[in-house]
């Protein structure tokens, strides 16, 4: 018989589903978990999903207002929209997008503290990953 200490717990529960956190926001994964935080009384601005670059934010209209591109070396925010049913990018995030985030557009930090979140979101979405695959 194997001793206590060999003996490893096996989980049958299944893994939590990721919630993002950008400044004080909560995103969460589809919009059925949107529907049941809403009836759970959650406050939540929006949901998100996964692509293989990156992460796209959709705000309570179900509408993409803005997407986290991953990269290796670094990562950002853009805006992007729906247009002709295709989600179309932007370059950058607009002031608008930039305020729906919680970013101040004005202040000197806001393109630190945009990449600084970004870097965070990916190493959520990284961590979460890797927990799954484990």
């Amino acid at each position: 018989m194997p001793s206590p200490s060999r003996i490893s717990p096996v989980s049958t529960a299944a893994p939590v589903a990721l919630s993002l956190t950008i400044n004080g926001q909560i995103y969460v994964t589809s919009a059925e978990a949107l529907r049941h935080a809403r009836t759970t009384g959650q406050v939540v601005a929006g949901c998100y999903k996964r692509d293989r670059c990156g992460v796209r934010l959709y705000g309570l209209d179900g509408e993409p207002f803005a997407y986290i591109r991953f990269d290796r070396f670094d990562s950002w925010f853009v805006s992007c929209s729906r247009l002709d049913g295709r989600v179309r990018y932007m370059f950058a995030l607009s002031d608008r997008d930039t305020k729906r985030l919680g970013f101040d557009p004005s202040a000197e930090d806001t393109w630190r503290r945009k990449r600084d979140v970004a870097a965070a979101v990916c190493r959520q979405v990284a961590a979460y990953e890797q927990s799954v695959a484990a």
